[in-house]
């Protein structure tokens, strides 16, 4: 899998095996103004393989969007996992430290995070 940010503008996920692609994008404003960008990419890196990486778990989020289990589209859980990394990249953007966040914005972020096949 290739996944990409490009700043303010949506993400995407190239599945190489498949050829299938998707565009992820913040459904709704942050909660308050860009801070500063620095570390975001770090943490929207830790945060998508925290979420690989848990995605087993039955109480993760994106688990259960990503409907693992027999006959699951296997491409979803990196596109879910994506997801949820660049959710606490954005909400490390809202503080002026390098990748600090508030676990409670990258919640509302996932949570209002657009996702489309394209």
């Amino acid at each position: 899998y290739i996944c990409y940010t490009d700043g303010p503008f949506p993400g995407g996920v190239y599945a190489v095996g498949s050829g299938r692609r998707w565009q992820l994008e913040r459904g709704k404003k942050l909660r308050g103004p860009v801070v500063s960008p620095i570390g975001a990419g770090d943490s929207t890196a830790a945060g998508t393989l925290h979420a690989w990486a848990s995605s087993l778990s039955t109480s993760l989020p994106w688990r259960a969007a990503a409907g693992r289990g027999e006959g699951a589209d296997p491409d979803l859980g990196a596109v879910e996992a994506f997801r949820f990394g660049l959710a606490v990249g954005a909400a490390s953007c809202l503080t002026g430290e390098n990748a600090l966040f508030d676990v409670a914005d990258v919640r509302d972020i996932y949570e209002g995070m657009v996702v489309k096949e394209v």
